[in-house]
Parts: C-alpha cells; structure tokens; sequence
C-alpha cells in the first residue's frame, strides 16, 4: 500500500524525484543484513515465547512484528540461541531495508510506460534485493513483473535506453529459463 501511494504522488508530481530522494532510497535499500542465521547465534541466550511476550507488550515494537503471535512462535523451531536485543536489531534493519526498496519500487512504478534517464540505474539496484529475506524478496519479484508488463509493448524503443550489460541483466531476470534446454 505504502508503495502504491508513494508511486502516485511520484507519479502526480506531488514529491519531486530528484536526485537527493533517489540516494535517499538507495541508502535504506543498502541496509546491511546479516548474511546467514548463524550470525544470528552469538550469545547464549534462548528466544523462547516469554522473549516475544515482553517485546509485544513493549508498544515501540508492536507495530513492526504483529507476525509474532503465540501461535506463529509455536510453530517456528528456534534451534540455534541468540539474543532478543540481536533480532529485533535484525528485525528493524530489515524493516529499513524494506523501505528503501519500497521506494525504489514506488520510483519505477511512477513511469508505467516509459524509461526515465534515472530508471536503468534504479532496476539495477532493484535487482540486488532479489534474494533478500521475504518480504523484499515479493516486492522486486513483483515490481519487475509489473515492469516487464507495462514496458512490454515498446520493448524494443525502451532497451535503447539499457546498456548491454544492464540488458543482460534485465533479460535474465525478466524472462524465465526454458525447461528443455
């Protein structure tokens, strides 16, 4: 939703996309994550759910983990111990993270049948994010689909604004594998 609205008011004019906003948003989407779970696993503390009880109660964090019920940590197997101060850093950093690739996304879907000077650059950096945690992971899958549909029609107008190494990248993520070959 925060996507959509951000796209409309970038599309209407409303925010100018500038430059400024643009490395606004690409230093967000350039938050750094922990690369595996293992570095999740640093101290000897177990999360357990009264850890998830205390934080929800805590109402700074209660609007960015509403995923965190009882019966959500009962299904999942905490094997590995770490910190609850670690995960909700972890929690929050991915939070950032995913504002910044909200608004990239919001960049591209403002120019639904054009290319801007600035959107080659954008969708490169787009396409970073592709194997990021969940719910940035559906934001680029979906932001490039809705691409690749909107720019289908004047494909071949629009690659003149690629390089080639950006059109090789764009035609790998685009269209998919053919099984048989």
């Amino acid at each position: 939703m925060a996507c959509t609205t951000l796209s409309g008011l970038l599309q209407c004019q409303f925010i100018p996309l500038d430059s400024s906003l643009q490395t606004q948003l690409q230093t967000l989407s350039q938050t750094c994550l922990p690369k595996a779970r293992g570095e999740l696993a640093s101290t000897g503390t177990c999360f357990s759910w009264r850890h998830v009880h205390t934080m929800r109660q805590s109402q700074q964090y209660l609007p960015y983990y509403p995923f965190l019920s009882q019966e959500n940590c009962k299904l999942r197997h905490f094997s590995s111990p770490f910190s609850l101060s670690r995960f909700v850093c972890f929690l929050a950093d991915l939070v950032r993270r995913h504002a910044g690739v909200l608004g990239l996304s919001a960049c591209i879907l403002s120019s639904p049948y054009d290319v801007p000077l600035w959107m080659p650059q954008i969708l490169m950096d787009l396409s970073d994010h592709l194997n990021d945690p969940q719910p940035i992971e559906m934001t680029v899958k979906k932001t490039l689909s809705e691409f690749r549909r909107t720019h289908h029609d004047n494909w071949q107008e629009h690659r003149q604004c690629f390089t080639d190494d950006q059109l090789l990248v764009l035609t790998n993520l685009l269209v998919s594998p053919c099984y048989y070959a």
